[in-house]
């Protein structure tokens, strides 16, 4: 006995065995498939009509009416037209799986419409940003008073400074041109996360050389680099932490606060720690304020909704992990995007190498430091010297304590051009003693 699907099954194969079919030789040549008028239809000269226009009644013309009623965007109409397409369901089942809340996507929607495809961004926009506004209403809607205040970011240097952005490939003389952004494209949003709470949500404009005809997005660090400071700067992210593998971006304060933090790897879950409880903070002292003016409202009599309940309408894009976050600030340090060219850690190692001595260093083990390690790297000590002048001339990590393990670094301190030694101090002396002799080095004791 079959069941009901295994006989529906069947039955559709039979039935695609049907179509797949090879034509018999009956089929060959046979008009039984032509048209009745033999294709005079098809072939004959097409009869233009006047087209009939069918009007319908739909968000968009809610919204239109809406907006059109007064003659600017008021945060009113804001305000109005947000709550119209939160309480769509069509527009709410479309973005529900969007990074950003329903809200947003409805703000940046009414933006995108209103004020970026009309150009009207120079009467709205404060360089690259536009806030939500607030109005009276906005208690009325409990989803538009979530968002009053959060930040949309505009990234087209073109249309906010009139700035013909070179290629950012070196070997390439061509000019990028404005093709298309992320919301019109996919109608996605880019985070960039902060400490000063909620994200800001940003429409990057996608950018295409004329010359060599590779893509670049308007935040990224490589485009970032090479625009003027004025202009770059209210961007709130550094250029060598706007990278492009990662899904959100770290604004500048942030990253300036975690500069010093994730110098140990440890402290990587703790900065995501922090970013999280901004985000938490921020939306209970919003939910706070909402009840209080609910509270007001009511006592004087005037209907207000509640306020949306606990994981009712939440972001899908969260700020980065521990991992991810060190991950992040690996790669800033070694990203050429900075403003000098050169990468933090490049940087760094010059300014060691850098280092002078003219009479006497000293070199010793540390063990601290070896902590704010992973210990999958087999660190047991730090190998370090100093300069009479209390720079740091050489650091490096050591499995142990031996001399063969620090013995090539000392061997190419010694023979920096700008590093003439009289002696070294060592609080182990005369421990190692044949070693220095044979680099031409006298020691003492003492640190």
């Amino acid at each position: 006995m079959l069941s009901e699907h295994q006989q529906m099954s069947l039955d559709d194969n039979k039935r695609y065995k049907a179509l797949v079919a090879p034509v018999t030789e009956s089929e060959k040549g046979s008009s039984r498939n032509l048209p009745r008028d033999s294709g005079q239809a098809f072939f004959g000269p097409r009869v233009t009509g006047k087209m009939t226009v069918t009007t319908t009644t739909t968000i968009d013309s809610v919204i239109e009416s809406t907006i059109e009623s007064k003659n600017d965007l008021s945060p009113s109409c804001f305000c109005q037209a947000v709550s119209t397409l939160v309480a769509d369901p069509t527009f709410t089942e479309k973005h529900k799986t969007k990074q950003a809340p329903v809200a947003i996507m409805a703000f940046a929607n009414i933006v995108a419409e209103k004020i970026i495809q009309p150009k009207k961004t120079a009467k709205h926009f404060n360089g690259l940003v536009i806030e939500v506004p607030g109005c009276e209403e906005a208690i009325h809607n409990p989803q538009h008073h979530s968002i009053v205040g959060q930040r949309l970011l505009l990234v087209d240097w073109e249309r906010a400074h009139g700035l013909q952005v070179p290629c950012p490939d070196g070997g390439c003389t061509g000019v990028l041109s404005i093709d298309q952004t992320n919301y019109s494209k996919n109608k996605t949003l880019f985070p960039v996360f902060g400490l000063d709470g909620p994200p800001y949500w940003s429409i990057a404009m996608s950018m295409v050389c004329g010359c060599c005809k590779r893509r670049h997005d308007a935040n990224d660090g490589d485009v970032l680099v090479i625009l003027p400071d004025c202009a770059a700067d209210e961007y709130p992210v550094d250029s060598n932490w706007a990278l492009p593998n990662f899904a959100s971006h770290l604004s500048r304060n942030t990253t300036d606060v975690f500069a010093s933090l994730l110098l140990t790897c440890g402290n990587g879950e703790m900065c995501s720690k922090l970013l999280h409880n901004s985000l938490n903070r921020t939306y209970i002292r919003r939910i706070k304020a909402c009840c209080s003016e609910l509270k007001e409202k009511k006592q004087n009599g005037k209907e207000v909704l509640e306020c949306i309940p606990r994981d009712g309408v939440h972001i899908k894009t969260y700020p980065p992990l521990g991992d991810t976050t060190r991950d992040m600030f690996d790669e800033a340090c070694s990203n050429k995007t900075a403003p000098w060219r050169i990468s933090n850690y490049d940087r760094h190692a010059r300014e060691m190498q850098s280092v002078s001595c003219d009479g006497i260093f000293c070199q010793d083990h540390t063990f601290e430091e070896v902590k704010n390690y992973r210990k999958r790297l087999g660190a047991v000590a730090a190998w370090t010297c100093g300069a009479q002048t209390g720079e740091v001339a050489a650091v490096a990590l050591a499995p142990s304590t031996k001399t063969q393990h620090f013995a090539h670094g000392a061997n190419q301190l010694t023979r920096r051009p700008n590093f003439k030694q009289s002696f070294v101090h060592s609080d182990t002396w005369p421990h190692k003693e044949g070693f220095w002799l044979q680099l031409g080095v006298q020691g003492r004791l003492g640190l």
